[in-house]
């Protein structure tokens, strides 16, 4: 599992992030994994690459969709940085992180937007066509 591996991203000179991963997990180990077993590689990548890296709970989620996803609360750089993240491994053992990280004193001011935004997540393209989004191949 690569820290730098980033399917989309963003971020602000003020140090506030949101990033999206999706990694083939059987590709990259030939092995499967469960969501706990994944939340942990996750957590283990966290703490090596993120300084001062600090968990500060992990809940279990249940998307719109019903399936299970888990969100991490962490701080990083002394306190500096804090955010969450949603990860959620799908049955081919794809597994999807979206993390939003803010300066500690916009943090809670950004939880709302955060719920919000997890709380929309769904894995299929169909439920976002059935929105309005017409996905089309030209003109």
């Amino acid at each position: 599992m690569d820290p730098q591996d980033l399917t989309a991203g963003w971020a602000t000179q003020e140090g506030s992030a949101f990033t999206i991963s999706e990694e083939d997990l059987v590709a990259q180990t030939s092995e499967s994994f469960s969501l706990a077993e994944y939340t942990d590689l996750v957590i283990a990548v966290l703490s090596a690459n993120l300084t001062e890296f600090e968990l500060l709970s992990s809940e279990p989620l249940l998307t719109s969709e019903r399936f299970a996803a888990q969100v991490l609360e962490l701080t990083a750089l002394g306190g500096f940085l804090k955010g969450q993240r949603l990860i959620y491994l799908d049955d081919s053992n794809v597994g999807f992180n979206a993390a939003y990280a803010f300066p500690a004193n916009m943090y809670e001011e950004q939880k709302p937007l955060i719920k919000y935004s997890f709380g929309t997540f769904e894995t299929q393209i169909e439920a976002i066509t059935e929105r309005g989004v017409q996905m089309t191949d030209g003109p």
